[in-house]
């Protein structure tokens, strides 16, 4: 429960409160208001105004035998960011979690890896599937799409990539980011082996209903893939997207939205 003094504080309010608490400097006022409460007081609040998750925190991590899906969904890095070990594999650059993003150490995760800037899938042996806005940010050459950055286990952190599990991609066979059409076709420079593409809603087939259940795998925050269900379609009114009460951060761009009964996807992540 918020105390009632804070109720009329913004989230990005408090968590400006929190990022000058975490790196102090000579100049720094605290303010009068906030002084009273603690940082974890203020964390708590923060997590309970943040529009991206809707009541309890689903996210989870990925068991492939119990997910599948997972295995078709690809992290995107910028090319800098993976960098060669000379052993037929890479590194990937990132930043552990709480320390990037200032949190406190109650906070899910925050151990864990964080880095890349999207979130893709594979919908046939040589295409991705992401945002279309994700092309706005970064050139197309500079991406590197990476399969298999996921947790080993819930406390062992991904190891080295495989260079047979990272893809570049040679052109944009198609993309939109007008209005609510957001999404992008991009043609990888071979073909993926070991992993097959998802199953998509076909037009013909209609839509997906309101209420229906759905679940979004993805990169919420760069972290290693995370599964996010207990979710509904809210509204499917408009012609090009649908919204659905799904557990999402920024990262989770490109990532797919399913049909929990179907397994197909039903639409990709842009925005929450």
């Amino acid at each position: 429960m918020i105390p009632e003094a804070l109720e009329r504080w913004t989230e990005a309010q408090l968590r400006a409160e929190l990022r000058a608490r975490a790196a102090p400097d000579e100049n720094h006022i605290p303010n009068p208001d906030l002084v009273n409460f603690d940082s974890e007081t203020l964390f708590r609040v923060v997590r309970e105004k943040q529009e991206a998750i809707y009541g309890g925190d689903d996210r989870q991590e990925v068991d492939i035998d119990r997910v599948p899906e997972a295995d078709a969904v690809v992290a995107l890095f910028a090319v800098a960011d993976v960098i060669d070990t000379g052993l037929s594999t890479s590194i990937l650059t990132t930043q552990t979690f709480g320390m990037k993003f200032h949190l406190c150490s109650s906070e899910r995760f925050w151990d864990q890896p964080s880095g890349g800037i999207a979130t893709g899938f594979l919908v046939a042996p040589d295409v991705i599937a992401t945002a279309g806005h994700v092309l706005e940010d970064i050139a197309l050459a500079d991406i590197r799409f990476v399969f298999g950055f996921k947790m080993v286990t819930d406390t062992v952190p991904p190891g080295p990539i495989p260079h047979s599990e990272i893809y570049s991609a040679t052109s944009v066979i198609a993309s939109s980011n007008v209005g609510d059409s957001d999404w992008a076709l991009l043609r990888l420079s071979r073909r993926v082996i070991g992993h097959v593409p998802l199953r998509l809603r076909q037009v013909a087939a209609g839509k997906v209903p309101d209420h229906q259940p759905v679940f979004v795998i993805g990169h919420p925050n760069g972290l290693p893939t995370k599964v996010a269900g207990g979710a509904r379609v809210r509204d499917n009114a408009p012609a090009a997207m649908f919204r659905a009460n799904l557990d999402t951060y920024g990262g989770n761009s490109g990532s797919p939205v399913f049909n929990e009964h179907t397994r197909e996807v039903e639409g990709i992540l842009v925005n929450g």
